[in-house]
């Protein structure tokens, strides 16, 4: 999942960067020596999230990637989701320091 959202996030930040820029699979090379993966899954990771609706490919030969709305918000809520996750259990650590039993958080809440 982490190497998916890096996968979207460059896309996403190479489209940001030049609106015009021409986004193919070995833009992606940095994060194969990053994160010890090869060619061939990120390569199943651009399939995946095309198959998803989360990239589109397009130009000559469908080698130019550009990220969906639907992409867009899948990285949005990514780091929503681990911004929250991060404060919830930065709260449980305090509150366990504290010697208070954790409290439940969210929309239940």
């Amino acid at each position: 999942m982490d190497q998916g959202f890096q996968v979207l996030m460059r896309v996403i930040l190479l489209r940001e960067t030049d609106a015009e820029a021409l986004i193919r699979e070995s833009d992606f090379s940095d994060i194969v020596a990053r994160f010890g993966v090869s060619r061939s899954h990120v390569r199943d990771m651009l399939a995946t999230a095309e198959a998803s609706g989360l990239l589109a490919r397009g130009g000559r030969g469908r080698k130019h990637l550009d990220p969906t709305p639907r992409g867009v918000a899948a990285v949005d809520r990514f780091i929503a989701d681990t911004l929250a996750s991060q404060d919830m259990t930065d709260r449980m650590a305090l509150a366990r320091l504290d010697g208070e039993p954790p409290r439940p958080t969210g929309p239940a809440a």
